[in-house]
């Protein structure tokens, strides 16, 4: 996939299964059950919540839960939340050439880090913090007018405001290349 299929996709997601532009890929009541809640919570699951000691980034020290696409943040308390774990609701994942990305949508956020690194730690310094980085800067942004659907319509909202792509696309050269 590229960098811009994830963020169609991603946008697909946060849009409860509709494309901006009007085309609808899966029911919204599909993506609820893909993404909505922590799979491991269900009686029928035989696995249970996650904690992890963490590292910095995307398996951050804490709870977490899993769900049709990835990781699943389930700790309601932020006051308890290390600032980059998910919060309670976001999900997503990462590759291993630290292409990460997730969504959250109390804060109508859609974060796409994609590099091909397969030895760099992103997350070493709060100044390589994208999660809180992107989240600082939708908090401070301005509003974007809303994304016209086919049908004169605008995008359904879940709350006041809009989805935010915040991204980063890098590729590094190969020995060989140079």
């Amino acid at each position: 996939s590229t960098l811009n299929d994830v963020a169609r996709f991603c946008l697909m997601l946060s849009c409860g299964g509709q494309l901006p532009g009007g085309v609808r890929i899966l029911q919204e009541q599909t993506v609820k059950d893909m993404v909505g809640h922590d799979w491991l919570a269900m009686p029928e699951c035989i696995g249970q919540q996650q904690v992890t000691q963490g590292t910095p980034g995307v398996t951050a020290k804490g709870p977490f839960g899993w769900n049709g696409l990835g990781e699943f943040g389930v700790n309601a308390d932020k006051s308890a939340l290390s600032p980059d774990a998910f919060e309670a609701g976001e999900y997503g994942y990462g590759g291993i050439a630290e292409t990460f990305w997730s969504v959250n949508p109390d804060r109508n956020l859609v974060v796409l880090w994609f590099t091909q690194q397969v030895d760099n730690h992103s997350w070493s310094s709060s100044v390589a913090n994208l999660w809180l980085a992107a989240r600082r800067a939708v908090a401070h942004a301005a509003m974007p007018p809303s994304l016209p659907l086919t049908s004169g319509a605008s995008v359904p909202q879940a709350s006041k405001t809009r989805r935010r792509i915040v991204g980063k696309a890098t590729a590094e050269a190969s020995a060989s290349s140079a």
